[in-house]
């Protein structure tokens, strides 16, 4: 099984899907807060399995609409994450449109057999399709996608509440006028879980072990036509996996503001482009250009490959470098450059395009080794999403360089392919850099 690496750096790419004591990374910034008790108060008279009958019940009776809210602490940090799932399950059919991440789902069966459809919400010209041998059921969906953390789920399928005890296992909690609560020991850790008092549909879940809390708040929202919750895929292509599916490639004009504000450097920081091109006046009352050359690069997994791409992108930065310095050189004479008589200076930096599994430290550590800055430290800047950052400059490449100005625009990409040559890069990228520096007018 195959999932989408979709935002930022993600430890589980699914987010509102979770393997049983992992340790989780949802697609949120990280915060720091003291969390309150979630369930105070439970079930009433009722027990425990009756609780559950009533809730299946609730979850058979119709289409039912809900939005989850997720929240994983780990220590003293806390992730959010939020899904959307509307589910119809009678004794015949069984349906469910899940919107999570960048994904749209939709899945239903008739009988024994159906469908499974999911589209980027970002690009509808990839579909990814299968079909469905058996009723729908979270163990058929685990062909699929990874194990959904979903109570409603098992509730409107017919099965264990949690797969790793019985429904007879759970016991009720105090009696509350508001809720109806059932608690049990679960896979997962000690496990909470409260139902509205009227409608025994799902308000809250909480399990909590040593080191890990997950809770789910649980809305209901309107379930809407279930004709509407189709993925329309007609005339899209049918891709062979959940990682085909990915955001519709922009390429990035050239003239226009150069969109990856934001990278990161060796020491896994933030490291600001607007920052790299402040531009500063140099004594006496000289101006300072800057422009940025950033060689992209994919990282492949393999390390024979890797080599070969990081061999060539090192001739590509050592040319890029030869610019810098005879630029630097040549523009601190009293004449300077250009009309402004500019002091300009070329910032050459290395940028990996890592997918996910190798976004990791020690690979990133052994990257930043090969690429020493003559003040200290390490050149190196990463991000993750090729095809979010080097296809848009040059789809397909597996190195380029961007050269951006000081106003933030992109102002020229070169490709870097096996045949390049270094004299005819260098000489490349000085063009473009002396062709900008003369176009700026006097003081």
């Amino acid at each position: 099984m195959s999932c989408p690496r979709h935002l930022a750096v993600l430890l589980a790419i699914l987010p509102a899907f979770i393997p049983a004591r992992a340790s989780l990374g949802l697609d949120a910034p990280a915060i720091k807060q003291n969390d309150a008790p979630l369930v105070e108060s439970a079930s009433g008279e009722l027990p425990a399995p009756e609780i559950i009958a009533r809730a299946r019940a609730a979850y058979r009776s119709g289409p039912v609409g809900e939005r989850v809210t997720i929240s994983v602490r780990e220590g003293q940090v806390t992730r959010f994450d939020e899904f959307v799932v509307r589910l119809r399950a009678d004794d015949q059919r069984r349906e469910m449109r899940l919107d999570l991440a960048a994904l749209s789902i939709w899945t239903r069966t008739d009988g024994a057999a159906g469908e499974f459809t999911a589209q980027h919400r970002e690009n509808d010209e990839l579909v990814y399709r299968a079909s469905l041998d058996r009723p729908l059921s979270r163990s058929a969906l685990r062909a699929h996608l990874p194990t959904m953390l979903a109570p409603q789920l098992a509730l409107a399928f017919g099965e264990r509440l949690d797969a790793s005890i019985s429904d007879d296992d759970w016991t009720r909690g105090p009696p509350a006028p508001d809720r109806h609560t059932i608690i049990g020991a679960t896979a997962l850790g000690l496990t909470t879980i409260a139902f509205d008092a009227e409608t025994f549909r799902l308000r809250e879940y909480a399990a909590q072990s040593r080191d890990l809390t997950i809770r789910l708040r649980v809305e209901a929202i309107e379930a809407g036509d279930p004709d509407s919750w189709v993925i329309d895929a007609v005339g899209s292509r049918v891709v062979s996996s959940l990682s085909e599916l990915r955001p519709r490639v922009r390429p990035v004009p050239i003239g226009e503001e150069f969109p990856f504000r934001t990278l990161q450097d060796a020491t896994m920081s933030p490291w600001l482009l607007d920052a790299a091109l402040a531009n500063r006046r140099v004594p006496p009352q000289r101006p300072e250009e800057r422009y940025l050359v950033l060689v992209f690069h994919r990282v492949p997994s393999e390390v024979p490959a890797r080599t070969h791409v990081l061999d060539r992108v090192g001739r590509a930065i050592d040319a890029a470098g030869e610019v810098e310095r005879e630029l630097a050189r040549t523009s601190m004479r009293p004449e300077g450059l250009g009309p402004r008589r500019a002091i300009v200076r070329v910032i050459v930096r290395p940028v990996a395009c890592l997918r996910v599994p190798e976004a990791r430290r020690e690979v990133i550590q052994t990257l930043a080794a090969r690429w020493p800055l003559d003040t200290g430290g390490s050149g190196l800047l990463w991000t993750v999403s090729p095809e979010q950052t080097l296809d848009r400059l040059a789809p397909g490449a597996s190195a380029a360089i961007a050269i951006i100005d000081e106003q933030r625009r992109l102002v020229r990409v070169l490709e870097i392919d096996d045949e390049f040559e270094t004299d005819a890069l260098s000489q490349q990228i000085r063009d473009t850099v002396m062709r900008e520096v003369n176009l700026i007018g006097g003081p």
